[in-house]
């Protein structure tokens, strides 16, 4: 079977069925409390949708915002469909797309700019993430991150410069539109032990065989820089 053929039939993210509701502060634009029901067509055989549940359901629909109080259900359907095979990240996407339709629609519902929810609902340095860790001061940048974004810096630009420009353009082109969109995402990143063989020889050299996969992020340099 060609690998086209095979990433048609068998690939890509599985169905779903999502019930959102939320309690909306329209003063403060925060989302203060938000119930979720994940229903979920598996395929024929079971697949690693069973791994949504227990870290990418409730750690990627909150993505970066509080959510004071939460809660969630899930519930995964066998079908008679052939069994989705994503390759990384199985349910972040879905459940991060899920987070930010919910903000989109409260916002418009409410009358006041998604960006702005985005931005009042940014969790704080001395909140508690998705996975009920503490955060640490020292390591937080979301808000600073988001301010650069949205304002840019000096030889740059920001959002709001550039939604200028496009509502400008759009006013003087009747058929050709352009807009500009912002969306804050957290991706947990997991650390684990890797194994690596250090082989030097009498004439200065050395072999380095590590289990990485350079796939562009510079693995190679950052070995040949410790080496």
């Amino acid at each position: 079977m060609a690998r086209q053929t095979d990433s048609e039939q068998s690939g890509g993210r599985p169905e779903k069925l999502v019930d959102l509701e939320c309690v909306f502060d329209p003063v403060a634009k925060t989302i203060e409390g938000l119930q979720v029901a994940v229903h979920l067509g598996q395929g024929h055989t079971l697949d690693l949708g069973v791994f949504l549940p227990f870290g990418a359901f409730p750690r990627a629909i909150i993505n970066c915002y509080r959510t004071p109080n939460f809660a969630g259900s899930y519930t995964s359907y066998p079908t008679a469909y052939p069994t989705r095979c994503p390759v990384r990240a199985p349910g972040e996407i879905e459940c991060a797309t899920l987070g930010e339709e919910l903000v989109d629609r409260v916002a418009f519902a409410s009358g006041v700019h998604p960006n702005d929810v985005r931005e009042a609902s940014l969790i704080n340095c001395t909140d508690r993430n998705a996975k009920g860790e503490k955060l640490h001061e020292e390591d937080f940048t979301l808000k600073e991150l988001w301010t650069a974004v949205m304002d840019g810096g000096s030889d740059r630009g920001g959002w709001r410069s550039r939604v200028a420009a496009a509502d400008a353009f759009n006013a003087s082109h009747r058929h050709v539109k352009k807009g500009v969109a912002v969306i804050p995402f957290v991706y947990h990143v997991t650390t684990g032990e890797g194994k690596v063989v250090v082989a030097g020889y009498t004439d200065g050299t050395f072999v380095v065989s590590h289990g990485g996969v350079e796939m562009g992020q510079g693995l190679a340099v950052k070995v040949q820089q410790a080496v």
